[in-house]
């Protein structure tokens, strides 16, 4: 092939820059050959690890993990790049925020997803995870299956999946049989290559049977089965965490109350409050926030009970008259406070997120004071 160039560019009168001319060998591993060397025109041609060839970064081994790695960088510059001016501010909505998202940083992170989205890849959906975390306020070690639950996005994975079978569909049944991805297809199919065989084993182990590739109805309802089911097993997962997890209030709660309070009758502030008391994020000394060896007792009360936040919402006598101004009670039970939480009353929501500000920065204050005497 290279000796076929050779004779061409010299036909033609034609110059090659060595400069930009590189050699990738693929192979499944091991080193070089000392013979492995190719030359052009006398002039040796450069042998690199990884490639960039419209904007997709291949490596020896077919791996997209490089490519995946440096585009998630990239999303990750822009939004950073972006969180001054637009998705720091708190007048601008959650809606408009996701909208951002996934005009500017999702789409430059999965940029030719059609080819590697049948393979799950951490990096992506930690960039999405990443997102959310930072526009909502929250600590890094928020857990990700409450993330998913109340926010109810689409997992990034599943996007992924959904660009890879769409563009396979599109390859099958509208391409030609004479291009080259039709050909290239046809041969993974047949000897169960690559996607194939990562496809074939998401199906078995979502029980989807595989379909008859030749019939397009079969195809059809086989990747709308794939995504059904993936997006309900990773439904299953979060929920089964969510049972699992030792916050006593989160898991009485209602997961798909995020889809009423994730809208536009909520400020991004009022949100990123009820996210954060609804999943024991509030700063206080028994929750998430607190090491094993601290304090987990109440500092404001002499009850001797640990700073829940079902003490702080509900029973904590310092804040009694809070309470009975904003809920009508001195004292709420477990269940009143979860309902609270679940915004079971039209203003139980934003009751709440000016009911945390003010007991907060009231017990910051009394600590304060505490500790000045």
């Amino acid at each position: 092939m290279i000796s076929n160039l050779e004779s061409y560019c010299e036909k033609w009168n034609l110059k090659v820059n060595m400069s930009k001319s590189e050699i990738l060998i693929f192979r499944k591993g091991g080193r070089l050959g000392r013979n492995e060397k190719w030359k052009f025109n006398g002039n040796e041609i450069k042998n690199v690890n990884e490639y960039k060839y419209l904007g997709v970064t291949f490596t020896p081994k077919l791996s997209f993990s490089k490519h995946i790695e440096k585009r998630t960088s990239q999303s990750k510059m822009a939004i950073n790049s972006t969180w001054i001016d637009f998705l720091g501010k708190k007048d601008v909505n959650m809606k408009m925020k996701w909208k951002v998202y996934e005009a500017v940083c999702r789409s430059v992170q999965t940029y030719a997803a059609q080819v590697w989205g049948y393979s799950y890849f951490d990096e992506v959906d930690k960039l999405q995870r990443y997102f959310l975390k930072k526009i909502l306020k929250v600590p890094s070690f928020t857990p990700n299956y409450a993330l998913m639950l109340e926010t109810n996005v689409e997992n990034c994975h599943l996007y992924t999946l959904k660009l890879n079978l769409k563009y396979i569909h599109q390859v099958l049944y509208r391409y030609q049989e004479h291009r080259l991805p039709t050909i290239l297809t046809n041969i993974l199919l047949e000897k169960e290559g690559f996607w194939v065989a990562n496809i074939k084993s998401m199906a078995h182990r979502l029980n989807v049977q595989w379909p008859n590739t030749a019939n397009e109805d079969e195809w059809t309802l086989f990747s709308k089965c794939i995504i059904g089911k993936e997006k309900t097993y990773l439904l299953q997962e979060n929920l089964r965490l969510k049972q699992q997890s030792q916050d006593r209030i989160y898991k009485h709660l209602d997961y798909r109350m995020g889809e009423m309070y994730f809208t536009d009758s909520f400020t991004s502030d009022q949100i990123s409050w009820i996210f954060k008391a609804r999943c024991g994020l509030i700063n206080l000394n028994a929750t998430r926030f607190n090491t094993e060896n601290a304090e987990r007792k109440c500092t404001l009360c002499n009850l001797i009970r640990d700073e829940t936040l079902q003490h702080f919402i509900g029973e904590c006598p310092i804040l009694a008259e809070f309470r009975t101004s904003f809920f009508q009670s001195a004292i709420l039970s477990e269940e009143d406070v979860i309902n609270i939480l679940d915004g079971r009353e039209a203003h139980y929501w934003r009751q709440l997120v000016i009911y945390l500000k003010i007991c907060l920065n009231y017990r910051e204050f009394l600590i304060f004071e505490y500790n000045s005497v």
